[in-house]
């Protein structure tokens, strides 16, 4: 893990709520990192926060919230997240407004070789999440295209909001090769780290180590998008999920026809973005144009 402070980067000024380096030599060892990571471009930025473990603990909703929506699905066993700002408490806003605004938009940006990049500002399946015992989320690669603002994503930002967590309490979060049951790499979700990683369809990632009794998994999740379309298949509207579990005879025939659902609809999403005039390797080759 990359700790900011152990490698005697400037930061900018501690009224930020999020702590960003601000010298470009820096910023371009950064991005060398990212690009470079494996299995896929990613990168693990420790000490983010100008918060105490105590202030967070204070305004983080608890169990019991009435803003929380509940997930259901086995994929995202006893999870719940908050997608409605204005129902959060006051330095939660605060903090995800910090990094949805330009000054965190253009780290990111220098961070990463993605841009412009575009917030959220609805939210769609970001905001606060949080995991309770028992929890787990099950490798998968996101949504790509976000149909109701008609943008494409790009990035995931993960800040993780737990003092003094321990590996042994489950949650770690893993990223996967495509097809791989193990992951490559593995993060403790530790108080103010921040993970931020490229979204494709080739950016498995998830945590199948449950949380353990007693505990709490919690972060704020952002997705970064642009207003064009990747040069290269990057995914589609859905979430693909890479495990299962078991089920009976009837559940295992509806998973057959689901798995071969998805894999028509990938085959038409990828068939139409090689055809599409303005992206991918069809306007490359009809208009002699190079690859980004």
């Amino acid at each position: 893990m990359l700790n900011l402070a152990s490698r005697e980067i400037a930061f900018d000024s501690a009224s930020n709520l999020i702590k960003i380096p601000t010298d470009a030599a820096a910023i371009a060892r950064l991005n060398s990192e990212f690009q470079n990571a494996q299995p896929w471009p990613s990168i693990v930025l420790d000490d983010c926060l100008n918060v105490t473990p105590d202030q967070i603990e204070q305004d983080f909703p608890d169990w019991d919230w009435n803003g929380w929506a509940t997930t259901t699905e086995a994929y995202q066993n006893q999870k719940r997240n908050c997608a409605d700002i204005s129902k959060m408490p006051s330095l939660m806003q605060r903090i995800i407004r910090e990094l949805n605004e330009p000054r965190f938009l253009r780290f990111v940006e220098q961070l990463t070789d993605i841009r412009p990049l575009i917030p959220d500002p609805y939210l769609d399946g970001a905001g606060l999440h949080s995991s309770g015992a028992g929890g787990i989320l099950t490798p998968h690669t996101d949504f790509h295209v976000l149909e109701n603002l008609k943008l494409f994503r790009q990035i995931n930002i993960i800040l993780y909001l737990n003092p003094s967590w321990q590996k042994e309490w489950g949650g770690n979060l893993g990223f996967y090769k495509k097809g791989d049951k193990m992951p490559t790499r593995e993060v403790v979700p530790a108080f103010g780290r921040m993970v931020v990683f490229r979204t494709d369809h080739n950016s498995v990632h998830g945590f199948t180590q449950p949380i353990i009794p007693g505990k709490r998994r919690n972060s704020i999740a952002l997705f970064y998008y642009t207003s064009e379309d990747s040069a290269d298949f990057s995914g589609d509207t859905t979430t693909y999920w890479q495990e299962h579990g078991e089920m009976g005879l009837v559940g295992n025939v509806q998973l057959q026809l689901y798995k071969r659902l998805l894999a028509a609809s990938t085959f038409c999403s990828k068939a139409a973005h090689a055809f599409n005039p303005h992206t991918g390797r069809w306007r490359r080759q009809s208009k002699g144009l190079a690859r980004k």
